[in-house]
Protein backbone atom coordinates (compact mmCIF):
# COMPACT_ATOMS: atom_id res chain seq x y z
CA UNK A 1 0.00 0.00 0.00
CA UNK A 2 1.44 3.35 -0.76
CA UNK A 3 1.35 5.86 1.48
CA UNK A 4 0.11 9.67 -0.08
CA UNK A 5 1.73 12.65 0.91
CA UNK A 6 -0.57 15.52 1.20
CA UNK A 7 -0.49 18.57 -0.96
CA UNK A 8 2.96 20.29 -0.94
CA UNK A 9 3.73 23.31 1.80
CA UNK A 10 5.14 25.93 1.68
CA UNK A 11 8.11 26.35 3.96
CA UNK A 12 7.71 29.12 6.99
CA UNK A 13 10.79 30.54 6.45
CA UNK A 14 11.70 30.83 2.66
CA UNK A 15 8.43 29.92 1.22
CA UNK A 16 9.79 27.11 -0.92
CA UNK A 17 8.26 23.81 -1.62
CA UNK A 18 8.88 20.92 1.52
CA UNK A 19 9.97 17.70 0.55
CA UNK A 20 7.12 16.02 2.07
CA UNK A 21 8.48 12.49 0.90
CA UNK A 22 11.05 13.10 3.16
CA UNK A 23 10.92 13.26 7.06
CA UNK A 24 7.65 14.03 8.86
CA UNK A 25 4.68 14.69 7.11
CA UNK A 26 3.82 17.75 9.17
CA UNK A 27 7.25 19.64 8.81
CA UNK A 28 7.25 23.41 8.55
CA UNK A 29 10.08 23.97 7.20
CA UNK A 30 12.61 22.92 4.31
CA UNK A 31 15.52 22.30 6.42
CA UNK A 32 17.36 22.36 9.85
CA UNK A 33 18.85 25.68 8.86
CA UNK A 34 15.50 27.20 7.72
CA UNK A 35 14.33 26.15 11.06
CA UNK A 36 16.95 27.80 12.80
CA UNK A 37 16.94 31.08 11.19
CA UNK A 38 13.18 31.40 11.78
CA UNK A 39 13.53 30.89 15.15
CA UNK A 40 16.72 32.95 15.55
CA UNK A 41 14.75 35.98 14.26
CA UNK A 42 11.95 35.27 16.46
CA UNK A 43 14.41 35.06 19.56
CA UNK A 44 15.95 38.47 18.31
CA UNK A 45 12.23 40.09 17.95
CA UNK A 46 11.44 39.14 21.44
CA UNK A 47 14.75 40.16 22.77
CA UNK A 48 14.25 44.06 21.59
CA UNK A 49 10.69 44.03 22.80
CA UNK A 50 12.11 43.32 26.27
CA UNK A 51 15.29 45.56 26.01
CA UNK A 52 12.97 48.25 24.95
CA UNK A 53 11.26 48.04 28.19
CA UNK A 54 13.86 47.31 30.11
CA UNK A 55 15.66 50.74 28.88
CA UNK A 56 12.24 52.28 30.28
CA UNK A 57 12.54 50.67 33.60
CA UNK A 58 16.17 51.82 34.33
CA UNK A 59 15.53 55.29 32.85
CA UNK A 60 12.52 55.24 35.35
CA UNK A 61 14.88 54.33 37.79
CA UNK A 62 17.36 56.83 37.11
CA UNK A 63 15.30 59.64 37.55
CA UNK A 64 13.15 58.51 40.20
CA UNK A 65 16.76 58.28 42.27
CA UNK A 66 17.77 61.70 40.88
CA UNK A 67 14.75 63.01 42.60
CA UNK A 68 14.99 61.30 45.94
CA UNK A 69 18.46 62.91 46.06
CA UNK A 70 16.67 66.05 45.95
CA UNK A 71 15.72 68.34 49.32
CA UNK A 72 12.49 68.74 48.16
CA UNK A 73 11.27 64.85 47.11
CA UNK A 74 8.49 65.17 48.69
CA UNK A 75 7.02 67.61 46.61
CA UNK A 76 7.75 66.77 42.48
CA UNK A 77 5.87 68.31 40.23
CA UNK A 78 4.75 65.71 37.54
CA UNK A 79 5.52 68.21 34.54
CA UNK A 80 9.34 67.85 36.16
CA UNK A 81 9.28 64.20 35.73
CA UNK A 82 8.42 63.96 32.25
CA UNK A 83 10.63 66.84 31.02
CA UNK A 84 13.26 64.11 32.57
CA UNK A 85 12.10 61.27 29.99
CA UNK A 86 9.77 59.78 32.92
CA UNK A 87 7.39 57.02 31.36
CA UNK A 88 4.35 56.38 33.59
CA UNK A 89 3.13 53.43 32.11
CA UNK A 90 6.37 51.33 32.83
CA UNK A 91 7.09 50.20 36.47
CA UNK A 92 8.17 47.05 38.14
CA UNK A 93 5.75 46.57 40.92
CA UNK A 94 3.17 47.83 43.50
CA UNK A 95 3.36 48.17 47.18
CA UNK A 96 0.71 49.31 49.63
CA UNK A 97 1.98 50.78 53.09
CA UNK A 98 1.46 48.67 55.92
CA UNK A 99 0.64 51.76 58.21
CA UNK A 100 -1.02 54.65 56.39
CA UNK A 101 -2.32 52.01 53.31
CA UNK A 102 -0.77 54.22 50.60
CA UNK A 103 -0.15 53.45 47.15
CA UNK A 104 3.54 53.09 45.93
CA UNK A 105 4.36 52.54 42.45
CA UNK A 106 8.09 50.98 41.56
CA UNK A 107 10.54 51.04 39.29
CA UNK A 108 13.19 48.98 40.61
CA UNK A 109 13.98 50.07 44.60
CA UNK A 110 12.31 53.63 43.59
CA UNK A 111 8.74 54.52 43.90
CA UNK A 112 6.48 57.18 43.89
CA UNK A 113 3.04 58.32 44.95
CA UNK A 114 0.94 61.12 44.35
CA UNK A 115 0.26 63.26 47.24
CA UNK A 116 -1.92 66.04 45.47
CA UNK A 117 -3.11 66.42 42.04
CA UNK A 118 -0.13 66.12 39.48
CA UNK A 119 2.32 66.55 42.96
CA UNK A 120 4.30 63.33 43.81
CA UNK A 121 6.86 61.73 46.82
CA UNK A 122 9.51 59.95 45.99
CA UNK A 123 11.06 57.19 47.99
CA UNK A 124 13.53 54.69 48.10
CA UNK A 125 12.64 50.94 48.96
CA UNK A 126 10.41 50.11 52.12
CA UNK A 127 12.35 50.88 55.61
CA UNK A 128 10.95 49.31 58.30
CA UNK A 129 11.34 53.07 60.12
CA UNK A 130 10.18 55.42 57.61
CA UNK A 131 6.88 54.05 56.18
CA UNK A 132 4.63 56.63 54.55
Amino acid sequence: MEIKHPATRLCKQCNEPINLAKGRIDRVFCSGKCKSTFHNIEKFQEKQEIQKIDNALKKNRKILKKMFERKDNYSIKKQKLVLEGFIFDYHTHIMISKMKGNQFIFCYDYGYRETSPDVYRVIQAFKDSDED
